[in-house]
């Protein structure tokens, strides 16, 4: 698959180009956490925020793959599922299965934690390549349909000045994940999770044990951690899988955005998110002010300025994601064992 960048067209693996990474669910019933614990925590950091809202009146684009707009979960989630590249509304084809595999998990992730927030999916990437124009065209149709945070689960190491004044100028937010080769951003930047730009969020990895994922980007220039591993949704065909990588963790950060959004429609929801967000010493030479997401506290507006004494210490044996030189738009989800995939949860 050897193209040159001609028209800014983003390839996989053997060029030199860009990358993508990777009904209302009560929170008893789906069960996204390896850790018996931690996922008592965080259903029951969700169910705080629920009190207050589930994302009503919010909407948000998902700028992925194709998406399983058929899947039982999603039901009245979806809105104007758009698809880029045949210019025609998005459907499911069985036939295309591995096409929707990363799109609808992100999808299930957002859909399951802000239930009543509208999520426009839009597929711009045709297996693991896309191009800075058809983006831009996402971009576009996320603005028409009037959406008003944008999930990025994909990034590339090249800096197009294009993309970068296009969501800039946009008025959306944008939540941006950055990569899984273990890279130190601040010398290894990803975009458009690195854009130095008002109205995006980059967002890094760890387990549910708190733990810095051992395949996600670091650097005091991410602004936020949030779990990222072993990560249960909805997968194509009315299935359920686990992914890991940095693309589950900006859903999860996706909706506590989306929360802030219904809260406050006028709150500046990227200084609200972050300012409210728990700050854990061992995270602290991982991201900036080693902060991680709090629904808890993103909506209560407790601002949690002063580091919780983390003993945690970096996971280290986790499986790594596959090093590449490649500057494609890819799907960026590591798989550690071999999909896991159940008719329910």
């Amino acid at each position: 698959m050897s193209k040159k960048n001609e028209s800014k067209k983003l390839v996989d693996n053997e060029n030199k180009n860009y990358k993508i990474l990777e009904s209302e669910i009560p929170v008893e019933e789906f069960n996204i956490l390896s850790y018996e614990g931690a996922k008592s925590v965080l259903q029951d950091d969700i169910q705080s925020a629920w009190k207050i809202t589930k994302g009503a009146g919010v909407k948000i684009a998902v700028i992925d793959g194709k998406v399983d707009v058929t899947h039982p979960d999603f039901g009245l989630h979806i809105t104007d599922g758009f698809d880029i590249k045949s210019n025609s509304e998005l459907t499911y084809n069985i036939d295309l299965n591995d096409e929707y595999q990363h799109g609808t998990h992100v999808t299930g992730i957002i859909a399951s934690t802000v239930p009543e927030a509208e999520i426009i999916p839009i597929a711009v990437f045709e297996g693991r390549d896309a191009g800075v124009e058809e983006i831009i065209k996402a971009i576009d149709y996320a603005q028409e349909q009037g959406a008003d945070i944008v999930n990025c689960s994909w990034c590339s190491d090249i800096n197009d000045k294009e993309l970068k004044e296009k969501i800039a100028d946009s008025g959306m937010l944008f939540v941006c994940a950055v990569g899984n080769n273990n890279n130190n951003v601040d010398q290894h930047p990803v975009y458009p999770a690195c854009f130095d730009i008002d109205n995006v969020i980059s967002v890094a990895s760890i387990d549910y044990d708190l733990k810095f994922s051992s395949y996600s980007d670091y650097g005091t220039s991410i602004d936020i951690a949030m779990y990222g591993h072993d990560v249960t949704s909805t997968i194509p065909n009315g299935m359920y899988g686990k992914k890991s990588g940095a693309s589950m963790a900006a859903a999860y950060v996706t909706a506590g955005a989306a929360m802030i959004k219904a809260v406050n429609r006028t709150a500046n929801v990227k200084d609200v998110l972050l300012s409210t967000s728990a700050t854990l010493s061992n995270l602290t030479d991982k991201v900036r002010n080693g902060k991680k997401l709090s629904y808890r506290n993103l909506i209560s507006g407790i601002l949690n300025d002063a580091a919780a004494d983390s003993s945690c210490k970096d996971n280290l044996n986790t499986g790594k994601c596959e090093s590449s030189s490649d500057k494609n738009l890819e799907l960026y989800s590591i798989e550690e064992t071999p999909n896991q995939s159940t008719d329910e949860e």
